[in-house]
């Protein structure tokens, strides 16, 4: 014979415990209820799903990288940083002197001196005509998936600048500085006794 359902006299009476006393544990093959006042889910296993309104489907995961996860591409270990990079000149002619500070969740770097044309020193490379700067993969944390942008927040050099051009290069991130008439600019000769800083938004995979 099979089990009797234990039922109520009308729906919505009654219940199984109370506030004061509550039951240690149970085993329920389905569970269908209305409303949920408190939901604590322990140890979860990976791929534990909850099924909510609308077929709607919550997944529990034991993996913290799932936090890392920004909207549109729906990848996990993603990670928004900000860096501010301030160039002022090096101690050399026609070199430059850089560091890197934190934003938000940004790379840093000392200062490196002597950062000159068409060479790589420590983290950065300069190109020949001194107009364009990269920050080189060993100085990014993680991968470089990409670069939102940039935005040239300093400049004491005198020298306009219309554009300050950032953009992701293989895993490099590389700035152009570009004058009011679309002109490239040696920023080594901007930067002689003067501060340029720009702030640059990029994502990693870690």
């Amino acid at each position: 014979m099979a089990t009797r359902n234990i039922v109520p006299r009308a729906t919505g009476e009654g219940g199984i415990g109370t506030a004061a006393k509550e039951w240690a544990l149970g085993w329920i093959n389905a569970l269908i209820v209305t409303t949920i006042n408190k939901l604590t889910i322990t140890q979860p296993a990976t791929g534990s799903t909850l099924t909510i309104a609308d077929g709607k489907t919550l997944t529990v995961s034991d993996n913290a990288d799932t936090k890392y996860i920004i909207k549109g591409d729906g990848i996990s270990n993603r990670v928004l940083r900000c860096l501010s990079m301030t160039i002022v000149d090096g101690t050399d002619a026609n070199t430059l002197k850089i560091s890197m500070s934190n934003v938000f969740s940004g790379d840093t770097s000392a200062w490196v001196d002597n950062v000159a044309k068409n060479a790589t020193t420590g983290i950065f490379w300069l190109h020949n005509s001194g107009y364009q700067l990269k920050i080189l993969d060993a100085g990014i944390t993680g991968t470089l998936v990409a670069v939102l942008g940039g935005v040239q927040w300093q400049n004491q050099s005198g020298v306009a600048i219309e554009s300050c051009f950032v953009m992701k290069s293989t895993n490099d991130i590389t700035v152009t500085f570009l004058d009011l008439a679309g002109a490239s600019v040696d920023i080594t000769a901007m930067a002689a006794g003067k501060a340029i800083a720009v702030n640059i938004l990029y994502v990693t995979d870690a």
